[in-house]
């Protein structure tokens, strides 16, 4: 009899989780699909490109606060960032989503987006994406380009993406980086992608 009763409480957290899960990510299940610079094409480079799971080994997303500020849930729709306290004094980088991966460049270059899609619950919060490489706190984006604040919008998700060019015949290591640290609602970001692109087809989407 207890057997049974415990085997009901079971199912029912468990349908309650995945309501729970189902539910945070309302913003992610509405507007376009992620929408990519056109000539950008070949296989994927991001890992769990809408953020599943936190990663527990080397490979997938991670996550670095400064403090424990930003409630973050990754779902099957993308990864729900929600601000538990303000803070006049917070910056961008003080959160922030990250993962590592080697880009083996062609010897004659290469040119590369990365793209997000998300948006906003509440308000037009800010964050900050790019890719970089480097030393751990002497991370560079490649070619000196800057690294894009982006004002989300509210209600409903866009595509943005991040561009830039890598020397042929090397192989970069790069850090893929979305900071959220100032953020003072819910975020929703849903899909992440970084792919290779012909440079003429950078040149007329940026």
């Amino acid at each position: 009899m207890r057997s049974s009763i415990g085997q009901q409480v079971l199912v029912r957290l468990t349908s309650l989780f995945f309501f729970l899960k189902s539910a945070a990510a309302q913003v992610c299940l509405s507007g376009s699909p992620l929408k990519l610079p056109t000539g950008c094409r070949g296989a994927e480079l991001v890992r769990d490109p809408t953020f599943s799971k936190l990663s527990v080994a080397d490979e997938g997303w991670h996550v670095y606060q400064k403090s424990a500020s930003i409630d973050v849930q990754f779902t099957d729709t993308g990864v729900v960032l929600e601000a538990q306290k303000r803070s006049a004094t917070a910056q961008l980088y003080d959160s922030l989503l990250w993962q590592k991966l080697d880009i083996e460049v062609p010897t004659s270059g290469g040119s590369y987006a990365f793209c997000l899609r998300a948006g906003s619950s509440i308000i037009q919060d800010k964050i900050r994406f790019a890719v970089d490489g480097g030393r751990e706190n002497q991370y560079e984006v490649p070619g000196g380009r800057e690294r894009i604040v982006w004002a989300l919008p509210a209600q409903s998700t866009e595509s943005r993406c991040f561009t830039f060019d890598l020397e042929g015949g090397m192989n970069f290591t790069a850090r893929i980086s979305i900071e959220f640290g100032s953020i003072n609602g819910n975020v929703e970001i849903c899909e992440a992608s970084l792919l290779t692109c012909e440079q003429d087809s950078l040149e007329t989407d940026s």
